[in-house]
């Protein structure tokens, strides 16, 4: 949880990220402080993205998850919100 950073946000780790040999092939980078903390699994045809936050710091987190495939090389994503209201 990133309550109690500077202002309520996750800090920013891009050594972190650079490191991780997962993010590494991935396209995203983390380098600026943020609401959420972010999670990536993956394989060569498939791949879960996650970013976990508490918006308001009342101790209720809330998941935004992609999930991605890729099927005889069509590509197809799927973005999942939280309930609305749910944090």
């Amino acid at each position: 949880m990133c309550c109690g950073g500077p202002n309520n946000h996750c800090v920013a780790d891009a050594a972190g990220f650079a490191c991780d040999a997962t993010w590494r092939r991935s396209t995203s980078r983390i380098d600026e402080d943020s609401l959420f903390y972010y999670d990536y699994t993956g394989t060569a045809t498939a791949f879960t993205a996650k970013a976990t936050g508490d918006l308001d710091c009342d101790n209720t987190e809330i998941v935004y998850t992609l999930a991605g495939t890729a099927t005889n090389g069509n590509p197809a994503v799927l973005l999942t919100e939280p309930p609305p209201n749910s944090d």
